[in-house]
């Protein structure tokens, strides 16, 4: 988990353990989630640069490329997943 104590922020996963390489898989049409957003017209580096992209390209670009209506429900569905797997182990 990473967090900022300059910032103030609880720990929070990274994109890549949120998004893992299998989620991606089974999910979208790329590998990983830097394959993911490789292919995106934004530059992202860190979930702060994925919360400054408006709702509707964002979703529009989930609806086109994953199993996912909208980033929403991405996010959702891989915490879920990433939250059973944690408490499975």
């Amino acid at each position: 988990m990473e967090g900022t104590e300059a910032t103030g922020e609880t720990d929070r996963l990274s994109l890549a353990e949120l998004f893992t390489r299998e989620f991606m898989q089974e999910y979208t049409d790329f590998e990983s989630i830097e394959e993911f957003w490789s292919h995106s017209p934004w530059e992202i580096r860190s979930r702060a640069d994925v919360e400054q992209i408006p709702d509707n390209p964002l979703d529009g670009y989930v609806d086109k490329h994953t199993e996912f209506s909208d980033a929403e429900e991405m996010d959702w569905v891989a915490g879920t997943a990433w939250a059973a797997k944690r408490f499975d182990d």
